[in-house]
């Protein structure tokens, strides 16, 4: 009877699957990692819905040309 040995080498099939079969595998990350996530999620919901408009008229105060003076942009009666 002929027995064959399996070996896990570098460069070989069987260590070639084994590595393969565990990156296939992600970790489930852990509670904590998951607070974490939803809280920097929450916040930059928070800082994008408050922080739209006022970047939007940075950005048309800076790219117009001539530029207005700030209190014309501002002020509705100037």
């Amino acid at each position: 009877m002929l027995s064959k040995k399996l070996s896990a080498t570098p460069g070989t099939a069987l260590y070639a699957s084994l590595h393969v079969h565990h990156l296939s595998t992600p970790k489930m990350p852990s509670e904590e990692t998951k607070e974490r996530i939803i809280k920097a999620v929450d916040l930059a919901r928070t800082v994008v819905h408050y922080g739209w408009i006022p970047f939007i008229i940075y950005v048309g105060y800076t790219r117009s040309n001539p530029q207005p003076s700030l209190i014309k942009l501002i002020s509705p009666l100037a």
